[in-house]
């Protein structure tokens, strides 16, 4: 017998009957009752739904202690709301008029309308005339709060604002707790994660026999299905069902991800999941809103394949060193205890030169504060060793509100000497990150692959981001970008606009000049005047005499110069016990430092210094910084540098009171670039100029126009005369 041929009245008792018995002909019964729902188009993934729904509510309906609670994940735009939020409360009331629901969502005005909207199924006059037993209070009828006269109720809630006080329910569903345009905060997450933990667990008639229901497309790493998912793995918590239904099977991890695996029968040909909601065209409109977008709400997965915001495709391109004469900060995420959990401090050097940025080397680790502040001492100190002080990094120190001004005010103390700044935390994580994210994904980002650090963590914590506990590395890497991208910009706007101060000619100042010549002849140069001598040599290891493993530069800088005039002769020494290594034995041996001054024509010497140091620029040796190398006598660049110690010890001698005072100064080298960039250097700092004031015995004719033949020591020159008072 057809439907149609029955009375009126059966009919109604038969959809009535149907319908009690069945949430999905429910659904299919109802579904134009919905304001604004339309025509109904099924798909086997709304089965699926409706069936797990029925499934968990019987035994609520029942009594009887419930077997799990219930996770679903499915993308956005396939009618969950509509069949969980809307029609499945108006269901229960048939079942059990006195079911109470609490409904909750991420904002009120959506919680709202989809709980007035199930109110506007239940007072419809074809629910009416089916299952008129269930009726709207009169006093209880408002969107969020309604209750029938059979003590049936729904209230609504909201994870970060609305709750229901005092409420217990017999179900509690959860419809998206988290508005996906605010997944990347971290803030929300928690917010999110303790209100399915601590609020919804305290809120049940029954905790035996009431169900929970979590039905959300995924956002990521540390979303609430992660959390109640993770929960559930906890020895003695509630067992949980998940439902997952990708959008789509591109690839195997995709199909292994489908839960249960038996519903991976029920896709079609094409692997879509439901062709007409979500046919081929869309799916590929919304991948290209991006990797993170697509692979959590569409293919359920809780972090993109190859990174999230960062995909290892990024980081291929490898340099052996950064350009010497880039910008660089060095950049600190500081944890302020070792035993903090998944805390690293982070020091990253980020170098920008000519639109691309170089990250490394990258230094981390958990320290007390104590250890923290000397490794970020000892980090600045060997940039500035490798670098000068031209090129050096500034350092910068992310200052959290929970460090307080105190502790960036020690650390600060700790560095005096270096350009060190605060750089205050004002938005999160994810926040700060996003344009680092941005470079590294146009392709202009290069690692320096030196050695010295490791890159794979580096590149592995990035595409864990966000979602991994283990943030620091992003952090350090965005921070830097923010700040130095900043300087970047301000630097380039400033640089159109310069004003330059001129200095009076002082007509008492006795004509300085600067004499430039090689060793071989020194001999030859006859000076009547008063004079001083710098003489450049390379280290003994350079000479093929035994090295020791100090810092020579460093133990010059800690002993006290004691100058002996024996008519136009100096002998500088200095005694210290030290360690060396001889013959694979550590044996303490003292060391004999500086040369005897050399053989000269300078009648009128008032002083002279012997500063050890190869003729090499940084910039031209970045590749193997810290590699021996055969030219350089075995020994690496890293050793053989000039460095800030060397240039105060010339300012020293060529400031220091005397009086006749000097009027020339005589720098010879090995025939090399030492002297006449140090010459350029001098002359440059004092205001002379070049044509006018210095003479080198190779090239009587010389412009001295040029750049200096090694800027590094031109610029360390320059820049170590601000260090001696």
């Amino acid at each position: 017998m057809l439907l149609a041929d029955l009375d009126r009245e059966t009919k109604w008792q038969l959809i009535s009957s149907t319908c009690r018995a069945s949430f999905e002909e429910f659904c299919r019964e109802f579904w134009q009752c919905v304001p604004g729902a339309g025509r109904v188009i099924w798909s086997w993934h709304m089965t699926v739904i409706c069936r797990e729904l029925q499934e968990m509510a019987e035994r609520v309906f029942a009594g009887t202690p419930r077997e799990h609670d219930l996770v679903v994940n499915i993308s956005p735009g396939t009618s969950k709301s509509t069949l969980a939020s809307i029609l499945f409360p108006a269901w229960t009331w048939t079942r059990m008029p006195a079911c109470r629901l609490i409904t909750g969502s991420h904002t009120e005005a959506l919680v709202l309308d989809f709980s007035g909207k199930s109110r506007d199924v239940v007072k419809h006059s074809k629910y009416q005339r089916c299952f008129p037993e269930v009726q709207i209070r009169g006093d209880r009828d408002a969107r969020g709060e309604y209750m029938n006269t059979a003590g049936g109720e729904r209230r609504v809630c909201t994870v970060a604002g609305k709750t229901s006080t005092g409420l217990h329910a017999h179900i509690l569903l959860i419809d998206d707790p988290i508005d996906p345009r605010r997944v990347l905060s971290e803030v929300e997450r928690k917010v999110a994660a303790d209100f399915m933990l601590d609020y919804i667990a305290n809120r049940k008639v029954d905790k035996a026999v009431s169900a929970t229901v979590l039905i959300m497309q995924r956002l990521g790493v540390g979303d609430p299905t992660d959390v109640v998912l993770a929960q559930a793995k906890v020895p003695g918590a509630a067992p949980v069902r998940h439902v997952c239904l990708p959008a789509e099977l591109p690839d195997e991890k995709t199909r292994a991800s489908v839960s249960p695996q038996a519903l991976l029968m029920r896709y079609g040909e094409d692997g879509l999941m439901d062709p007409v909601r979500l046919p081929r065209s869309v799916l590929v409109e919304n991948k290209a809103k991006g990797d993170l977008f697509y692979s959590t709400q569409f293919l359920q997965a809780p972090y993109v394949r190859g990174g999230g915001m960062f995909k290892t495709h990024f980081f291929l391109q490898r340099v052996r060193a950064a350009p010497y004469h880039a910008r660089r900060v060095l950049y600190f995420d500081r944890a302020f205890s070792a035993n903090e959990d998944s805390c690293h401090t982070v020091g990253t050097v980020l170098a920008h030169h000519e639109g691309n940025w170089y990250v490394g080397p990258v230094k981390s680790g958990k320290w007390w504060p104590h250890e923290r502040d000397l490794e970020i001492v000892g980090m600045a100190q060997q940039c500035r060793d490798r670098w000068g002080p031209n090129h050096e990094p500034d350092v910068v120190v992310e200052r959290e509100p929970a460090a307080g001004i105190d502790s960036y005010r020690a650390l600060a103390a700790k560095l005096a000497g270096f350009r060190v700044h605060a750089d205050p935390v004002r938005v999160n994580k994810e926040q700060r990150a996003d344009p680092w994210a941005s470079q590294c994904a146009a392709g202009n980002v290069f690692l320096v692959d030196d050695g010295t650090w490791n890159l794979e963590e580096w590149i592995r914590l990035h595409c864990a981001f966000p979602g991994a506990a283990r943030k620091d590395e992003v952090d350090s890497s965005g921070g830097a970008f923010n700040w130095l991208v900043q300087r970047v910009r301000q630097r380039s706007v400033s640089s159109q606009f310069r004003i330059l101060s001129l200095r009076p000619a002082d007509a008492k100042q006795p004509l300085l000049r600067l004499v430039v010549c090689a060793l071989a002849e020194l001999g030859q140069v006859t000076v009547e005047e008063q004079s001083l001598l710098v003489n450049f040599v390379d280290p003994p290891g350079m000479r093929g005499e035994v090295m020791c493993n100090v810092d020579r530069a460093v133990l010059l800088s800690n002993a006290t110069e004691e100058s002996t005039l024996s008519g136009s002769r100096e002998v500088e020494s200095i005694e210290a016990n030290v360690t060396v290594a001889v013959g694979g034995e550590v044996a303490a041996l003292p060391v004999l430092s500086s040369a005897e001054t050399p053989a000269h024509g300078l009648s009128n010497l008032l002083g002279s210094v012997t500063l050890e140091f190869g003729d090499l620029d940084p910039a031209e040796h970045q590749e193997r910084w810290e590699e021996p190398l055969p030219d350089l006598g075995g020994m690496s660049p890293a050793q053989l540098r000039m460095v800030p110690e060397h240039g105060k010890r010339l300012w020293r001698l060529l400031t220091q009171h005397r009086d006749p005072p000097w009027q020339i100064c005589v720098l010879c080298d090995g025939g090399d670039r030492r002297a006449l960039s140090a010459a350029y250097a001098v002359a440059d700092t004092l205001r002379l100029s070049r044509a006018g004031h210095i003479y080198q015995v190779s090239d009587p004719d010389g412009k001295h126009e040029q750049a200096p033949p090694n800027r590094h020591i031109y610029e360390l020159v320059q820049a170590s005369r601000g260090m001696v008072m």
